[in-house]
């Protein structure tokens, strides 16, 4: 079957790219070891570092099974902006341009958003009578209303009219509509007129155990102990976009206050964002030694990090999207036998407390109580709990070959 994937801002399977795989990559790297020809449809500029990969359309065969088909777009430093949604319309550009000129695919698979592309890919799939999956992934264009100020809301939806139309004629158009989770499936099915079928399916996101060498992992930790990092010290780590929209940090700031008195506690907030320097600077007028921000890491230096962390820090805003999601940094840490602390409601917190991998903190006073009182013994038993549910409900192996028999199939 010849199948197209079409998602951009993930990594690519390509040489001399050290981060790991996300949904489409690992989907498509079953489909293709299932004997599917498939096209990956995705961008030369790399979402997370800010660069371009390739300064124009590329195509990268990546085996006899599997192509990357990469457009071009122009480059943007920040991920609301402007730029963003240039890039985002000039790749929907090139992909009607380039597509027109392959022949017509058994299936299409394609992420939502970008909702550029992936409205021209409806458009596509509509004209060519080609059978069409839409994944729900981000609430948009909801999130951008839902973080305006609610007297600006009736000026910014007037202002985003038509990506409310164009989310609408994607998901309505849709043969079948998929998503992270069965609250993002249902708010899809809003953009409708019909009622969810039992072919509208979640499927968790799934992160990979089995695509690290052991000699790799225990070379980068080395990074962390060059940043006065020890195994025996009590790290409680977050790796994320550092962006205020996303996350509260101020609270964890308040927290590593109250507790540094304590140097064996260590906060590593790892990653990269539009308020990095603004917490360095924060970080630097507070004193707070206990904090590491050591910007973008790779796959061996996150996954020597989490093995030797304490905890994995879910600070996330209490934003819809992620009410009803369970994002993947939690499903990291699962993978790594790392319990949970949070501050989010919703999908996540019920898993926590359903599944005793962790705590939900409300408060600053209520995250240094949790820190104080846990017990050694208590961390263990929650660890081996992470990695029994892991291995359960997100290990990719498991999410991503029933995803593939189920885009075979329906």
């Amino acid at each position: 079957m010849n199948i197209w994937v079409i998602a951009i801002g993930e990594p690519l399977p390509i040489s001399g790219n050290n981060d790991r795989l996300h949904r489409c990559g690992l989907l498509n790297k079953i489909l293709a070891e299932k004997g599917h020809e498939v096209v990956w449809w995705s961008s030369t500029f790399n979402h997370f570092s800010k660069q371009h990969i390739f300064n124009e359309n590329t195509i990268i065969q990546i085996n006899s099974n599997l192509e990357l088909q990469l457009l071009n777009g122009r480059a943007y430093n920040k991920n609301i902006s402007f730029a963003r949604i240039r890039n985002h319309i000039e790749i929907s550009k090139q992909f009607k341009e380039v597509a027109s000129k392959y022949n017509v695919p058994d299936k299409i698979f394609c992420a939502f958003p970008a909702i550029e592309l992936a409205y021209e890919a409806t458009i596509y799939a509509k004209k060519n009578e080609v059978p069409f999956i839409i994944d729900a992934r981000d609430m948009w264009p909801d999130i951008f209303l839902n973080a305006s100020p609610p007297f600006f809301r009736p000026f910014i939806k007037i202002f985003l009219a038509k990506y409310y139309s164009m989310t609408s004629y994607i998901f309505s158009n849709a043969n079948i509509i998929t998503g992270i989770t069965d609250g993002f499936v249902d708010w899809a099915i809003t953009y409708t007129d019909r009622n969810r079928s039992s072919n509208d399916k979640a499927f968790y996101l799934g992160y990979p155990s089995d695509d690290f060498e052991d000699k790799l992992i225990l070379e980068a930790w080395d990074s962390w102990e060059k940043m006065g990092i020890s195994k025996n010290d009590f790290i409680i780590s977050y790796v994320g976009a550092l962006t205020e929209n996303k996350i509260d940090i101020d609270i964890i700031f308040n927290v590593a206050e109250s507790l540094i008195v304590n140097k064996n506690i260590k906060f590593v907030l790892a990653g990269e964002g539009d308020q990095k320097e603004k917490y360095k600077a924060i970080i630097k007028q507070r004193s707070l030694q206990n904090i590491i921000l050591p910007g973008w890491i790779n796959k061996y230096q996150i996954r020597s990090l989490l093995q030797n962390s304490s905890f994995g820090l879910v600070p996330l805003r209490d934003r819809k999207d992620y009410i009803i999601s369970i994002p993947n940094k939690p499903i990291e840490y699962l993978a790594n036998s790392l319990p949970i602390i949070s501050y989010l409601p919703g999908e996540l917190k019920k898993l926590i407390e359903k599944e005793s991998i962790g705590f939900i903190y409300k408060d600053e006073s209520d995250f240094i109580n949790i820190i104080n009182n846990i017990e050694d013994n208590d961390l263990n038993i929650m660890k081996k709990r992470c990695r029994a549910l892991y291995k359960r409900k997100f290990d990719s192996r498991l999410v991503y070959n029933q995803f593939a028999d189920f885009i075979e199939k329906v």
